[in-house]
């Protein structure tokens, strides 16, 4: 969430001043300004507030949006992030407290509703077995615990961690950040894989697509995106036990492809319309995800049925 990559030739606007920001991290003091390129590890790096700023903007003209940027690099939740009701709180976590504190009290008018947390975090949890097993425990503790002091139907959307070498345990993560996000209401997740990474931070274009799938997954929570996945896709069973993904005819995806819990992923290929994943025969899947790609570049992910997997 902090952001390592050059924002250079990547075309964003000098300032998006629909969006007002406030960062709290080790560079910048607080103050409220416009959203803009720069405030992520130093002057010259974004972060995925950019893209994500310019989508909820896209689906909602005339509104405007205050977000507060709390983020440092190489933290765990097991200890800088630990909520209260987990055994914190951590040193993070009251930070983040403090912060929004701060800027609501610096905030003309009356204090908005907190509408949103965006959450990006799990990789240095990912190093070890104790703390990737009760990462599921603490991140429902910090869902519970920031309903609590914000807002009790805060909508969350969670980024699940890449699969890389240097977090052994990250299929845990994953599996811990999915079965949370569908334990609660109106919480979330987005698929990362595949976004651009140089082996530990994102990428340019993967800051700008986590962005993106954020800011188009918190539109789904609240009801605003014009076409739901259940209104474009289902899943059938045939007859003879085969399960089917049907696409209305509107929505048939260019190409597919299926990723693992871990992260991997096969190769995208041509999609038919329906797809048959049983092959006639019912059978466990390794694949916890299908990917679909439309003609534009745009990426939705569904989640294969359980019974399924």
């Amino acid at each position: 969430m902090v952001g390592q990559s050059p924002w250079a030739n990547q075309g964003f606007p000098d300032s998006i001043p629909e969006v007002r920001i406030w960062v709290e991290n080790h560079r910048l003091d607080g103050a409220w300004g416009p959203l803009r390129p720069g405030l992520a590890e130093d002057s010259l790096c974004f972060g995925p507030e950019i893209t994500l700023g310019q989508t909820l903007l896209a689906a909602m003209p005339n509104d405007t949006f205050v977000m507060v940027k709390v983020a440092w690099s190489a933290t765990s939740l097991a200890v800088h992030w630990l909520p209260p009701s987990a055994g914190g709180p951590g040193e993070r976590y009251s930070w983040m407290l403090d912060g929004v504190s701060k800027a609501l009290a610096d905030l003309p008018g009356s204090p908005p509703l907190f509408d949103g947390f965006f959450w990006m975090q799990g990789e240095n949890d990912g190093f070890y077995d104790s703390t990737s097993n009760a990462y599921a425990a603490r991140l429902a503790s910090l869902v519970l615990d920031l309903r609590r002091t914000w807002n009790n139907t805060l909508p969350i959307v969670v980024g699940l961690i890449d699969l890389q070498p240097a977090w052994p345990y990250a299929s845990v993560i994953r599996e811990a950040q999915v079965g949370v996000s569908d334990a609660f209401s109106n919480m979330g997740y987005v698929e990362t894989a595949g976004l651009g990474t140089d082996g530990v931070h994102y990428t340019a274009d993967g800051l700008k697509a986590l962005g993106r799938l954020m800011g188009e997954r918190w539109l789904e929570l609240k009801g605003y995106r014009s076409t739901p996945v259940s209104a474009r896709y289902s899943w059938r069973v045939h007859s003879h036990g085969n399960l089917l993904l049907w696409f209305n005819k509107e929505a048939v995806p260019a190409t597919i492809r299926f990723v693992d819990i871990d992260g991997r992923a096969s190769a995208w290929a041509t999609c038919p319309n329906p797809l048959n994943l049983s092959y006639g025969r019912r059978h466990a899947f390794r694949s916890r995800f299908v990917q679909l790609r439309a003609h534009d570049g745009t990426i939705e992910t569904l989640r294969i049925p359980a019974i399924w997997r």
